[in-house]
């Protein structure tokens, strides 16, 4: 059965489909009174879709393991209570640079995804500092310098876990439904 996902197009087989639509249909109805449940079933369609191409699922049948193992990553409602109960994060961040909101290598929006800023702040500080520097003549290079050294250090967050870890919210239900309330 040839199905969007994400706005991605997938085929699964029929067993997959049912699986799936039968999950999707649980979570729908868990979010009947939440007043974000569309931004949060459309999120978490991307993430199956995400999920499924890091996978290899692009161009190839999906099957009901695969489906089963992406509910198994993200889970049920089962594992998430009260969808208006206080959710917290995933834990520890990891330092990565940020592909997605990049302006040159996502340096700097990595860094901002860390420590939970504005990435521009960095890119500020980066800019001015290198041309205070340069109009002072105190070491020109070094915020070149310390950029180039980030950009060999930080690897790149290429994964959907990956991009979660980077903000320290779990890759699961919890996780896209507290960075949707949260704004």
């Amino acid at each position: 059965i040839k199905v969007s996902i994400g706005g991605f197009a997938f085929v699964l087989d029929k067993k997959a489909h049912q699986v799936l639509d039968d999950y999707m249909f649980s979570l729908s109805e868990f979010y009947a009174n939440n007043v974000s449940r569309d931004e949060i079933i459309a999120a978490i369609e991307e993430r199956i879709a995400e999920l499924l191409i890091e996978r290899g699922f692009s161009n190839k049948l999906v099957d009901e393991f695969a489906v089963n193992g992406i509910i198994a990553t993200l889970g049920t409602t089962d594992n998430l209570g009260n969808p208006y109960d206080e959710l917290g994060t995933g834990g520890r961040r990891h330092l990565y640079r940020d592909l997605k909101n990049k302006k040159l290598s996502g340096v700097c929006a990595g860094l901002g995804a860390y420590f939970s800023v504005d990435p521009v702040i960095f890119r500020l500080i980066f800019t001015v500092g290198t041309v205070l520097l340069i109009l002072f003549e105190f070491a020109p290079l070094f915020f070149p310098i310390v950029y180039l050294i980030m950009y060999f250090v930080m690897p790149p967050a290429v994964t959907a876990q990956q991009r979660c870890d980077m903000r320290g919210e779990p890759n699961s239900l919890k996780g896209i439904q507290s960075r949707i309330e949260s704004g």
